[in-house]
Formats: structure tokens, sequence, C-alpha cells
């Protein structure tokens, strides 16, 4: 088993390739060994390079794991001719690999440029789009692609994966900043339901519901207006108060900024850093790390986690102020969290140590040691504070991993956050029955999954696994982290479905309430529930062609579908009670009682696996026993009290599954609930 467990000189480096449409032959994966045996290129003196060699370079290093040194030579092939596709393919996928992404489909757009009807540039760019979570415009790839040719494999693949994401991945929000009105620079939560979609696309609300960001198709880009207006937007309209550059994707782990903003008269630029400054997902919302006690007050503040490959320093995730102008890393030199100014950002992302304050050595960031003892750079030295650093840290809350998909079945667990033992510096994640484990092996830049026997060689520097992510890819990605490789057989196997299947925290509960929840299961059949405030985002539906109220203290908004429109701010009116019942109403519990009863079928007051699954068909859960096994396990694990995965769940675990609108539970509006009750009973 110890010979099993450190065959990482055998794992994968290969995978399928978008370069096989362009009729290259390729050659069957190589292992990490025979890749650092093959004998490199020798330059001879005097030797000039075609382009055709350059070409060759790039691809031997590619298929042979030396990623740098292939995007060189794509990029010399390249400098020698811009349009030449092999080597904008062979760039894009290497820049995958390294966990490039943006950087990868801007290849892949002008190698689509060029061909625009190729299936395999279409739907392999599709899939580095799923990387990133952006799942309804990978979606549009993989239709594109099938249409171009109906037969390909890698796009229906991609379709398949798309649905997936789309149901069982958690909802995404994002911060905006550095807008005039403070009433902007607030949280977006995405909402996917089709009613709430604009042109194909989900969109996202702010905390108070008065705003929300829609793509507008005409102009390709990303724009902001009032809740009020969503009828006529959704109608085909341009409305807008605030507008991002065109052709930028708002999930870019870059952060969209660069936005400009209606002022009622004209368009403003807000200066570069006015746009995205954050990027999270709501079952798992990154920390913020509160500072204090510094001499220098904008170094006392609140520094929001950033883990996206491109705001990675030292292969940790960093910590930023809201504006972006200060921030937090951590220095593999000092052994040390350090704290510096933005503008030093692509030094430090190259190596250098520079700052203004500094955490004891070796000390966790998250750990109660960090409360004081920094030191701060007071122009001429370093003076030491016992009263200076870390004062919060929120949510405390534990993160939980939980993987699907791999043929070990031991392996498919719920994997909780652990920081009393760190690897590498960083945080492990424990399976719940604490007999595996996933850590950051930072030789191979990837996390890995072993046993916890194995636990104090891997401490001492071995590298023993059973599993391997994508090497460079945060295993918190709202993308949700797939294509892992699983040692099986007593070889490694790359597997494309099997990785992240569910991220969230220990109690689960991070939802903003008055965000539409997100459901996990579908809607009963019949006609459509009527909504409670709390139901759906706040805006006054009206019918397109009515008159919006008009209010002359509201400044005006800016139409970008006709040169002279102008529209004034409507004031929204509360919704009239429309006579649902409220969650907390009477009858809703009784209504609950009568439910639990029916289902709990051998009456031991808990709703086991059979049975629970019968009551979520009831609600419009339509997954294969995989997917009902994976939610099973999820469900307990946010239910822990109490719960056991023999027994069920009990009947308080069921009326807080039902009444959870976080996206943790199994979330029910009174009508639905209603629904159910005249729904056939279902064996279970």
């Amino acid at each position: 088993a110890e010979a099993g467990a450190e065959g990482d000189n055998q794992m994968v480096v290969e995978t399928q390739s978008a370069t096989d449409a362009l009729g290259k032959s390729e050659s069957a994966p190589m292992s990490t060994q025979q890749a650092q045996e093959a004998p490199d290129f020798v330059e001879e003196p005097g030797q000039v390079r075609t382009l055709a060699a350059w070409i060759q370079v790039g691809d031997h290093h590619k298929k042979n794991g030396r990623n740098e040194q292939a995007v060189s030579a794509f990029d010399v092939a390249l400098e020698m001719e811009p349009r030449c596709i092999p080597a904008l393919v062979g760039r894009a996928e290497t820049k995958r690999t390294l966990g490039l992404h943006e950087a990868s489909i801007d290849d892949f757009d002008v190698a689509l440029a060029i061909e625009p009807r190729n299936p395999i540039f279409l739907a392999t760019r599709g899939l580095v789009k799923l990387d990133l979570g952006w799942a309804r415009s990978a979606a549009s790839d993989f239709k594109a692609a099938l249409v171009a040719d109906s037969q390909c494999q890698l796009a229906a693949w991609g379709r398949h994966m798309t649905a997936r994401f789309e149901k069982k991945a958690p909802l995404r929000r994002l911060v905006l900043a550095g807008f005039q009105k403070p009433c902007l620079n607030t949280r977006y939560t995405e909402c996917r339901r089709p009613e709430f979609s604009v042109n194909g696309r989900e969109t996202y609300w702010s905390s108070d519901q008065a705003y929300f960001l829609y793509r507008c198709r005409t102009q390709s880009s990303w724009k902001g207006t009032r809740a009020c207006d969503f009828p006529t937007v959704k109608a085909g309209r341009s409305l807008c108060i605030i507008g991002a550059p065109r052709r930028k994707e708002i999930l870019a782990p870059s952060f969209v900024r660069g936005w400009h903003e209606w002022d009622g008269s004209s368009w403003l630029s807000r200066g570069p850093g006015c746009g995205v400054s954050s990027i999270e997902v709501v079952t798992a919302p990154p920390r913020a790390i509160g500072l204090s006690g510094f001499s220098v007050a904008t170094l006392n503040g609140q520094y929001i986690e950033r883990r996206q490959p491109c705001w990675v320093a030292n292969g940790r995730e960093t910590y930023w102020t809201l504006d972006s102008q200060h921030l937090l890393y951590w220095s593999a030199k000092e052994l040390r969290w350090k704290g510096s100014d933005g503008l030093s950002w692509d030094r430090i992302q190259a190596g250098a140590s520079v700052g203004f304050m500094a955490a004891p050595v070796r000390a966790d960031i998250m750990s109660q040691e960090m409360v004081d003892n920094w030191h701060e750079w007071d122009g001429n030295q370093w003076s030491f504070s016992s009263t200076a650093g870390v004062v919060s840290v929120l949510p405390r809350a534990a993160r939980t991993v939980t993987l699907s998909g791999f043929k070990n079945e031991s392996m498919n667990k719920i994997y909780q956050e652990r920081r009393d033992e760190l690897i590498d510096g960083r945080e492990i994640y424990l399976s719940s029955d604490g007999q595996h484990f996933i850590f950051w092996c930072q030789g191979e830049t990837r996390w890995k999954g072993s046993a916890t026997d194995f636990l104090p060689k891997i401490r001492k520097g071995k590298s023993f696994s059973f599993l391997g992510s994508p090497q460079g890819a945060d295993i918190l990605s709202p993308g949700l982290l797939k294509c892992w490789q699983e040692w099986f057989d007593n070889k490694w196997i790359y597997r494309p479905e099997a990785g992240v299947s569910h991220i969230g925290t220990v109690g689960g509960r991070h939802s903003d309430v008055r965000q539409k929840p997100h459901k996990r299961v579908l809607h009963v059949s019949g006609p459509p529930a009527k909504r409670s405030r709390a139901d759906v985002p706040a805006v006054v539906v009206r019918h397109a062609g009515q008159q919006p109220k008009r209010s002359s203290r509201e400044q005006g908004l800016a139409s970008t579908d006709s040169e002279s429109s102008r529209y004034e701010l409507a004031t929204e009116s509360e919704p009239e009670n429309d006579g649902m019942l409220t969650p907390r109403s009477q009858h809703r519990s009784e209504v609950v009682e009568t439910i639990f009863s029916r289902y709990d079928v051998d009456g031991d007051g808990h709703l086991c696996s059979s049975e629970l699954r019968a009551f979520a068909e009831a609600a419009g859960f339509d997954g294969d026993d995989q997917e009902w096994a994976d939610e099973y396990r999820q469900l307990l694990a946010v239910n822990s009290g109490g719960c056991t995965e023999e027994k069920g769940v009990h009947r308080v675990a069921f009326c807080r599954l039902i009444s959870d609108v976080s996206g943790e539970g199994l979330y029910c509006t009174d009508e639905e609930l209603l629904g159910i009750l005249d729904w056939p009973k279902k064996g279970a």
C-alpha cells in the first residue's frame, strides 16, 4: 500500500488536448519520471529555429510537464507569426494547466477569430470557462461547438458537466467598490432562476435588493441598474447607471475594474480601482482579517481574503483592503505574514519580501497568538508593538469540502478544515471518519488526498497520496475543482468528473436571507407559487409597457439603446399581503408535522435516506442514486446534531432543513409544502 501511495512518480501529466484537432500525432501520456528522463532539445551554435521548430519545442516541453518553458517557446513562435493556430492553441492549453485561465481564454479567442467554427476550439474554451465557474458562458460555447459538429464528444460532455454545475454549484457573491453613490458599493448575490435571468444569463442582486447587475447582449458588457427596472430590462432594453468595460466577464478572477457611472447627465470614469473588489461563494464566504494597533491609521481595518490563482503569493492566499491599497501576504523568505502596499504586488508575486508590518515568525494568521506582537516599519527601523496585530477573524467557522466521483468510495466524503495541523504552512481537510485527509503539496503545487496513517511521513516531506488535483488550482474554487487523478488498480487514472462537489462551512448558514434562496431541489410541478418578499428579489413587477412612478428627488437613469432617452428612478412600494403562510406561522408548523409523519414510514421519529429521498423527490429532486448519496451526506453534515447516516434526520433537523434559506438545506416555501401535501405519496 505504501508503494502504491507513493506512486506520484507515475501521475499522468497529459490529458485530452485540443491540438488533436490540428492533425498532430499525440503520444501516450507520460509519467513525471519519464518526463524528467526525456532528453531536452539541444541548441547547436549558430542554429536558427524555424516557426515549426519552435512549435515542436513548445509541444515537447508541454508534454513533459515543463509548462513555463512551453509558454516561452510558443511566445517566440507567435512573435514570428501572430496568427499561428498551433502556437495559439498550444499556449492556451499550457496556460490552463498553469492556472492562467483568463489568458488561456484570450488565446482561444484569437484562434477562434481565425477559425470561428472549429468545434474543438469552442469546446475547449468552454471547458476553461467552466473551470472558472462561468457556466452560462461555457454553455454557449458547447452549444456552438455542437452546431458546428453534432458528434463532438468533448462538447457533449462539457454540456453535461455544465448542467451538473448549474444544479449543484453554490451561488456566488461579488462586492463592488469605488462608485460615487455609496448604495452601489455593496454585495451582489447571484440569482440563477430562469424568471430572473436576462439575455440567458444569471443576474446579481444587491443586499438591499434595490439594484441588480445583468449582461447586456448588444454591448457585450455587464451593467447595473435599479431593481424596479427589471421588467423593462427583461423585455430587451439596456437601462443602466453603472457599466463595466466591454467583453469582460464579471466573475473574472482578476476582477473587472475600470467601470463607469452615470451621474444624471453624463458617463464618468471612477478610476482604475472602481468595480469588482471581491468574489466569493455564498456557502463559504471569504474571511476578513481585522488589524488594529498600528501607528499608521490606514493600516488598521479589514483585509478580505483572495484565493484566486492570480492573487496568490508564494502558494498562499492574500488579504486585501476593500480599496486594494494594502495587502497581507505570506513571505516564503521570512516564514511570516507581512503587510505591504498594493503597488508592490508585482514585486511580491516575483518573490520579493517587502512591507511595513510583519507578524511573528511561523505563526498562523488565524491563530489566537497573532492578536498582538507584530512589528511595524517607522521609516527608519522596525519597531515592536505588543498591542498591534489581528483583532478579529470573521467568519471563524471551519470550511468543508465534499469530494465525489472517485472509484474508491472511501474517498467520497465530507472533509472539514483543520488548522491545528498545518502542512507546508497550509490548512488540511480531515474526512468525517478521520481516515483520510486533503493537504497542499508545495513541491507539486497541488492538493492531494491521502490516509491519515501517512500523516507522520507527509509532515517530513514525503508525498504519499491516493488523489491529486490539477496543479495550481484552488480547492475552494467557485467553479468546483474537477479533473482530479486517482491511484486505482496500481496506476494513476484521470477522472474528469471527479473532484469537489460542494463547498460549505460547519453550520452552513452564511447566506443573506433577504436574497432569493438558492434551492438544492427543484420546484414541485403545478401552478406557479406566489412568492413572499423573502423569496424573491424585491423588484416592482410591472407590465413592460406600464409607466413607472417618477420621483423628482432621484437622479436620472441612462439608456444605452437610445441616444436621447432619460428615465427617472421609480419609487418602490411594499408588496401587498398576498395571503401566503409565513415561515413561523402555526399553519406551517402543522403542515410540516403532517409531512414528516407521512414520510416517516417506519415511525421511528427519523427520516432515513430512502424516506428523505421520497420527500425530496416530491419536492422536485430528480437526481440518480449517486447524486442523492452526495446530497444526503451533505444534508447530514450541516445537521449533525443527533443525525446519523443510519438513522437519518429527526423532526427538529427536518424543520431546519426545509426552512434553511442558505442553500445548504431543502428549503420549501409555504406554497410548495402545500403542494407536497397534495403530492401522491411515494413508498419509501
